[in-house]
């Protein structure tokens, strides 16, 4: 009790662990990390040694992360559990002579026990449970039970085939919520109508695609985070107003075979709704006003010149206006908020 550890975020977005002394509140840095940081921390029973994972590689590309064990006087540090699999530290047994760990190394995420003795692994992992699904591990009490965080949530997407002319649903809806990943939202349809695209909220964010045929789902890799993604026309690539790990905020474009993101114009904050032309040639967005974040305007960007025009402004358009491009691409339809002690809405 005499300790906290401490995960911070520098301005460049760089990560640290700091270690804090609760008596007089001195602090010292401990390891420094990229912009992805430990996802936790757990202390030895002895307060000798700190637990903690991050990421297997300094390539964004690669999302496993292994756990590492660090002396507390800044000496020795090891890499407690490596392989290929995504693994996350979940608590010392309180005898302090396993360290449990959650991985994917089976296919679904399982909790295993790792023998450890004066900091350094003593043997194999050994499986504890399997099925444990996503969670963030609260580590364990005096007692050896696991406390877990669950994102419980009733959200879901369901497909299902419609007739028309009878206005009734043609078979049974499929649920999203059944598949890979839970708590799915924000769907888009491929040009081809083949795909899903859709944001992942939860204990572990992410962007999946989906194949409406087979069922399959394929997570993105490298982005945590793409609020209401947009295919381009071709279906080649996405679009979405997000952050990368360099803090920068704007509308980039992402590969969807690679997942590699180009930004294509830097913003202020998240809230650009970029969408595309017909012919996928120009994006349209939402963009504040130079030297007034209160006036908002709907801006044009060719792609291939970069050059920019502004196409529509109104005393009610804020962030995070609604945009949508007619099939022809002569019109926007633009969704305000026409009075927010209301909340209510119009469409232009």
């Amino acid at each position: 009790g005499k300790l906290l550890a401490i995960g911070t975020e520098r301005k460049d977005k760089s990560t640290q662990i700091v270690i804090a002394a609760v008596a007089d509140g001195s602090m010292r840095v401990l390891k420094s990390a990229g912009w992805r940081g430990a996802n936790a921390m757990f202390f030895s029973t002895d307060s000798r040694y700190i637990a903690f994972d991050l990421p297997a590689s300094d390539d964004d590309d690669v999302q496993q992360r292994d756990v590492f064990i660090l002396a507390v006087d800044g000496g020795r540090e090891v890499r407690a559990v490596a392989d290929a699999a995504d693994d996350r530290v979940a608590g010392w047994s309180p005898d302090g002579r396993y360290l449990l760990f959650s991985s994917t190394r089976t296919g679904s995420r399982s909790l295993w026990a790792l023998p450890v003795r004066d900091g350094r692994p003593q043997g194999l992992a050994e499986l504890v449970k399997t099925d444990i699904g996503s969670s963030i591990s609260l580590g364990l009490n005096n007692a050896g039970t696991l406390y877990l965080h669950k994102y419980v949530s009733s959200r879901d997407v369901k497909i299902a085939r419609v007739d028309l002319n009878a206005g009734t649903l043609v078979g049974q809806p499929v649920h999203f919520s059944q598949g890979l990943l839970p708590v799915p939202m924000s769907p888009h349809w491929s040009p081809d109508g083949r795909f899903l695209v859709y944001q992942v909220r939860g204990d572990e964010e992410g962007v999946a695609i989906r194949s409406v045929e087979t069922g399959e789902v394929r997570r993105m890799r490298n982005i945590q985070y793409m609020p209401d993604p947009r295919w381009s026309p071709d279906g080649r690539s996405l679009i979405a107003g997000t952050e990368d790990g360099k803090g920068r905020t704007g509308i980039f474009q992402f590969d969807v075979q690679s997942g590699q993101a180009k930004l294509i114009v830097q913003t202020e904050g998240l809230g650009s709704n970029p969408r595309w032309s017909a012919d996928g040639t120009k994006i349209f967005y939402v963009k504040t006003r130079p030297y007034n974040v209160e006036d908002m305007l709907i801006r044009e960007r060719d792609l291939r010149t970069g050059v920019e025009r502004d196409v529509f402004t109104h005393p009610m358009l804020r962030r995070g206006s609604g945009i949508e491009v007619s099939p022809d691409g002569r019109y926007l339809a633009v969704r305000m908020n026409s009075d927010p002690a209301s909340q209510s809405s119009s469409v232009f």
